[in-house]
C-alpha cells in the first residue's frame, strides 16, 4: 500500500485537533479523510472513514484515473479506470470506474 501511495501521491497526514485551521481550509470534519487534489487545487475526490486495503487499492487507482483524465490524458486516464474494474471488480468504486 505504501509503495501505491507514495509512487503515484505526495501523501500528507495532518492531525485535524492539532492544525483545525487546515482541515477547515480543506473542509475536513472527521478522520480517517482522503483526499485527492489537482496539483492545481481542484479537488478530485474524497473519501471518509476507514477504507479495507483492497477497497483503498482500487480507491487510489480510481483517484490516478481521475488526475489523468484532469490533466487531459485521457489514454493513460482509461487505462487506469480499466485496471480499477478488472483488479478489483467487487469494490463499491468498480461501477464507477466503469462508468
Amino acid at each position: 500500500m505504501a509503495g501505491v501511495l507514495n509512487g503515484s501521491f505526495v501523501p500528507v497526514k495532518v492531525n485535524i485537533w492539532e492544525q483545525p485551521k487546515l482541515a477547515r481550509a480543506f473542509g475536513v470534519f472527521w478522520t480517517p479523510t482522503l483526499l485527492a487534489l489537482h496539483h492545481c487545487g481542484i479537488r478530485l475526490r474524497e473519501t471518509v472513514g476507514y477504507l479495507p486495503p483492497g477497497e483503498m487499492l482500487a480507491e487510489l487507482l480510481l483517484m490516478r484515473g481521475l488526475f489523468e483524465l484532469r490533466s487531459g490524458r485521457s489514454v493513460a486516464a482509461v487505462e487506469l479506470l480499466r485496471r480499477t474494474r478488472q483488479e478489483y471488480p467487487g469494490a463499491d468504486v468498480a461501477p464507477e470506474a466503469a462508468y
